[in-house]
């Protein structure tokens, strides 16, 4: 590495980060020539104390202890880390062995920095004295008292006899390296895609309409620690609203998105909204950054976080580096989760990280992102909240939930198909209605309402509707049980659609076949006299037209015109006709009469239907008469119909009051 120190000012950094408190944690200190835990994968030797003293906001203090490893050592502390003087302990012992790889090779002692009850508010700055060999890289490690695992430490200056990195959790650290060499060599991680990831996109939310990449990475790479042979993907499929699997649906995967938007707000930067996550941090040397993030997949054979900027601003972004082909990662983007495609290049001979193109969420403006860096996951949010997060998920319930709450009402009808008053539905429902109403409310933000629809043996669901809060919509049940899905989603003050949560219900329809037909019957009859809306149609004839036939041929003459029907009503209407076509041997597909239509016809618009009548000078022609006899239309909405189809195109006795049409070929 480029030994030029390149120190990054603690003051940037400090703007760029999030002020967490976390809790010190320390191990508990035993003194032997031969401290090793049973647990513990490291042998080590007599513990020294080099430093006791008191650390002051704004100061730093320093090991003065000659002929140690430690002399020289550094901590410094920023103005606004410590609100009073902190009593400092550093001791350090000795590695005679450990069980952390053949790539881990000490290259300080393990040192302990114990400020005793006191969690920093702010990064110190810790400078710590040492010599990497050329050809070696070098990176500090923080020890988890807890687990024994291995965590990486941003340096942020480097020279030839010391590297400095920054941290707010404190207790033992260490310094190790590795051949260079072996940084450009493939690695693998314990993280398997389409298994470890989340399978939903990053499509923000209402409480993070930005996106919540970060929030989805940082749930992603906590549960991954704590589960690695578990499947992710499809773990919390339709979580906790779906009533079977939902593979092809994210938007009712509730809790998971939630809890990525919750965490997001963890990882926001705090004191400065213009700055999303850590735009504008100077990037001091990209190979650094390549090496960091292949070390530790390396030595941990864990997934590690990378964060994405853009030189001329539009954002950040973070994913999850799990493997590494030459100098390519491979990785997982919060916005494209089921492409295995997404790669990172870095380019040797340049030093520099290639361009990356996403966005701040799936569906966002396109961003080139050049800027790339590590950040430990642990010094940018408290895991234990991402933690309990994670319990109160699998408990079925997010203690303190910012989302918005919503209730689905059905409206049904009683047997004389009167409507009765709403009823908030949890859960399920049953009725013996084949048509009941539904609304959501209990929102006062302005929302949209899409619902969708599956059968109880599982189908693709379905889009069938879109709504506004407190809007009335009509659901056509089936014999059995029925599934509709609510998705939720608030429009911002820019215009866009927001996710804000998913409801699934299920409504049974519980009576015989034969009995519900008798009803469907019945409410059609009932009903399609509201619909009508044929007063509304003006109709014309144009014609008639006449071709006369030679006196050699069997025919005598053709007649044709044209029946012209107008909407003009000022709302869509459904026109129905009824058609007739009558002919000898002149090759048509039917005869007889049938009901048809035109579907639905926009305010003012004209359809027209051809008519057209041969007549016959002998028993020899092949004559034809074709047209319609009767024009009808209703309401186009989703109940009238829906009636409608009941009749399966027989309309006889429906009550619609039909226009008669003459032909103008008698």
């Amino acid at each position: 590495m480029n030994k030029n120190f390149k120190l990054i000012k603690l003051s940037i950094l400090c703007i760029l980060l999030l002020s967490v408190t976390f809790g010190c944690n320390l191990p508990t200190r035993t003194e032997s020539s031969e401290n090793v835990a049973s647990s513990s994968p490291m042998k080590l030797g007599e513990m020294k104390e080099v430093l006791g003293g008191v650390l002051v906001a704004g100061e730093a203090i320093t090991v003065d202890s000659p002929g140690d490893p430690l002399d020289g050592m550094r901590i410094f502390a920023p103005e606004n880390a410590l609100t009073e003087p902190v009593d400092i302990n550093i001791s350090y012992q000795e590695v005679k062995s450990h069980s952390y790889g053949e790539h881990f090779e000490p290259i300080t002692p393990l040192i302990d920095i114990d400020l005793q009850t006191v969690s920093p508010e702010d990064f110190l700055e810790i400078t710590v004295p040492l010599k990497v060999p050329d050809g070696y890289f070098a990176l500090p490690f923080h020890i988890d008292p807890e687990t024994n695992q291995l965590e990486g430490l941003p340096v942020v200056g480097e020279s030839a006899d010391s590297l400095t990195f920054v941290s707010k959790r404190f207790s033992k650290f260490i310094f190790a390296m590795v051949r260079e060499i072996a940084l450009y060599e493939d690695i693998d991680t314990s993280f398997v895609f389409g298994k470890s990831n989340f399978k939903f996109p990053n499509m923000g939310s209402w409480f993070t309409p930005n996106g919540h990449c970060a929030g989805q990475s940082l749930a992603n790479l906590y549960y991954h620690e704590k589960y690695k042979d578990k499947s992710l993907f499809v773990a919390y499929d339709g979580y906790d609203t779906a009533f079977f699997e939902t593979p092809d649906l994210w938007e009712d995967d509730v809790m998971v998105y939630k809890l990525s938007s919750i965490v997001q707000s963890y990882a926001w930067i705090a004191g400065n909204p213009d700055v999303i996550y850590w735009t504008n941090f100077e990037i001091s040397d990209p190979l650094r950054t390549y090496f960091t993030v292949a070390y530790l997949m390396l030595v941990t054979g864990k997934p590690q976080l990378i964060v994405l900027d853009a030189v001329d601003g539009g954002g950040g972004h973070a994913i999850i580096a799990y493997q590494k082909t030459g100098s390519i990662f491979n990785i997982y983007d919060p916005n494209f989760p089921k492409d295995s495609t997404r790669t990172v290049a870095f380019d040797l001979d340049g030093s520099l990280f290639q361009d990356y193109h996403s966005g701040l969420e799936a569906d966002g403006a396109p961003i080139t992102f050049n800027q790339f860096y590590f950040i430990p996951p642990k010094d940018i949010v408290n895991w234990e909240l991402i933690g309990d997060l994670w319990s109160q998920v699998d408990n079925g319930s997010l203690t303190s939930d910012p989302f918005p709450h919503f209730r689905i009402n059905i409206v049904d009808r009683d047997s004389s198909f009167q409507q009765l008053p709403a009823i908030a539905v949890e859960r399920e429902y049953e009725t013996n209605n084949a048509v009941v109403d539904v609304f959501v409310d209990q929102i006062n933000i302005p929302v949209e309402v899409t619902i969708w629809q599956t059968a109880s043996d599982y189908q693709t669901p379905t889009q069938i509707a879109t709504t506004n809060i407190g809007e009335t919509t009509y659901l056509n049940l089936n014999q059995g049980e029925n599934y509709f899905g609510f998705n939720i989603k608030t429009r911002s003050e820019k215009g866009s659609l927001n996710w804000a949560g998913f409801k699934w219900i299920k409504i049974t329809l519980s009576e015989s076949d034969d009995e519900q037909e008798d009803k469907k019957e019945d409410q059609a009859n009932l009903s399609l006299e509201e619909c009508d809306m044929t007063h509304y149609l003006t109709v014309e004839m144009e014609g008639a037209k006449t071709l006369d036939f030679p006196d050699t041929s069997p025919c005598s003459h053709d007649c044709s015109g044209k029946v012209k029907i107008t909407n003009d009503s000022s709302e869509l209407v459904n026109i129905y006709y009824l058609q007739y076509s009558y002919a000898r041997d002149a090759g048509m597909s039917w005869t007889g009469e049938r009901w048809n239509g035109f579907g639905a016809v926009e305010p003012g618009d004209v359809k027209e239907y051809s008519v057209m009548r041969r007549y016959e000078a002998s028993g020899e022609c092949q004559w034809v008469n074709h047209g319609i006899s009767k024009v009808g239309a209703i309401r186009s909405d989703q109940r009238c119909t829906w009636l409608a189809d009941q009749y399966n195109n027989n309309f006889d006795g429906s009550g619609i009051e039909w226009i008669e049409v003459v032909s103008p070929c008698p």
